[in-house]
């Protein structure tokens, strides 16, 4: 079973649990990123935080959802 992590409520622990390639540090950045700017209103919008390319969005999208 393939774990769904939600990137617009879950905190760094299980960002950085559920996702490929994404450490603690990169998880902390997506919260902050979320902190700064809300919610994520599409999955490639990921990108837009330092460290999250295209290779990473991929390799995770089937794990990640918006609601």
């Amino acid at each position: 079973m393939t774990t769904i992590v939600n990137i617009n409520t879950a905190d760094a622990p299980t960002l950085a649990a559920g996702l490929y390639g994404i450490g603690t540090s990169r998880a902390e950045d997506i919260v902050r990123y979320r902190e700064e700017f809300g919610a994520f209103t599409t999955l490639d919008q990921l990108t837009e935080v330092k460290g999250v390319g295209k290779s990473t969005l991929e390799k995770n999208r089937a794990r990640i959802t918006l609601e």
